[in-house]
């Protein structure tokens, strides 16, 4: 007999690593609306069936190279609005006003009835990953933790939930010498960080919040470096190649570059619009892709230097080739 085994995806970066990737430490705002639409996405389906995660967090939040999206791990401490008993939940720096209070009287007491709560405590629920997103939200663009250990103290003194102006001035603090978000961000970030949980944002309305529901604006060099795809875009190639045989043989020549480090779909060079003068490569697996990016960041193709970033996925299979 074997053994049983669980088979799990292997992810990329997690948030906190993501946001390292800058200089500043803080994500740019093409990324972070990028990553929080994603969370939000996830969050909209885990609530719809009642499930609450219990524990968001930077480090829970890890980036799909192959899928082209950040994915949600570790339910180690989810629960469903209906189970009858839940324990302590949620990280300390992403922990909700009202779980502050209910995790104080678990420690009380392990475990006690979900339905015989206190009258001055509120239940835990969606709400409560909805902070943890504000909190973190915070953290992805002024690369600051909204919560450390000497803040708690001033903003939950006994275990009480804050007022919103202790919330905004901490915001405000967190944000000092960053550039400031743009007012729907900033809209946003307070909804999410209500202490009354029932006029917090949830996941759904998030989305269609104009923080997100407006246009995202387009991604610059530096953001294509910073999310690993199976697409590597390359430049400085054909841009100014007139002759379709040449951009044929170009084209051919890149193909077989880039075999070596994996299967190539596909390999594109585009002929018009924004995408003109640069060619794609779509490799099967992202690894091969981000194995093919280190190796050809330094060489040259007709004597110019190859400048090479990854695509994103979803434009790529939309045809939005820039």
């Amino acid at each position: 007999m074997g053994r049983k085994c669980l088979l799990q995806q292997l992810l990329d970066s997690n948030v906190r690593q993501i946001m390292q990737l800058s200089p500043s430490g803080a994500m740019s705002l093409f990324v972070l609306r990028r990553l929080l639409a994603d969370i939000m996405r996830g969050l909209y389906v885990l609530h719809a069936t009642g499930f609450v995660h219990a524990d968001l967090k930077p480090d829970n939040l890890l980036w799909s190279a192959q899928d082209g999206c950040l994915k949600v791990i570790d339910f180690s401490l989810s629960f469903h609005c209906e189970d009858k008993v839940v324990g302590l939940i949620q990280s300390q720096g992403y922990r909700a006003p009202e779980v502050t209070t209910w995790n104080a009287n678990r420690q009380k007491q392990v475990q006690i009835d979900l339905f015989s709560a206190t009258t001055d405590e509120v239940k835990p629920c969606s709400a409560c990953d909805m902070w943890s997103v504000g909190c973190i939200l915070v953290e992805m663009f002024s690369s600051s933790k909204l919560f450390t250990q000497n803040r708690l103290k001033e903003i939950f003194p006994s275990h009480v939930r804050a007022p919103l102006k202790f919330i905004f001035s901490i915001f405000i603090l967190s944000l000092k010498n960053c550039r400031m978000p743009t007012k729907a961000l900033l809209t946003c970030q307070l909804e999410l960080l209500n202490p009354n949980p029932g006029l917090r944002l949830s996941a759904c309305e998030a989305l269609l919040h104009p923080a997100l529901a407006t246009p995202f604006p387009g991604p610059d060099y530096a953001d294509l470096l910073v999310l690993p795809s199976p697409i590597l875009r390359m430049m400085n190639l054909t841009e100014n190649l007139t002759n379709e045989d040449a951009v044929k043989e170009a084209e051919e020549d890149v193909h077989q570059m880039c075999s070596q480090f994996g299967s190539v779909l596909q390999c594109f060079a585009c002929r018009s619009g924004q995408g003109q003068g640069k060619i794609f490569v779509h490799f099967s697996y992202a690894h091969q892709a981000v194995t093919a990016f280190h190796s050809l960041s330094s060489v040259t193709y007709n004597g110019h230097s190859v400048i090479l970033t990854y695509f994103p996925l979803d434009s790529w299979h939309q045809r939005q080739l820039f």
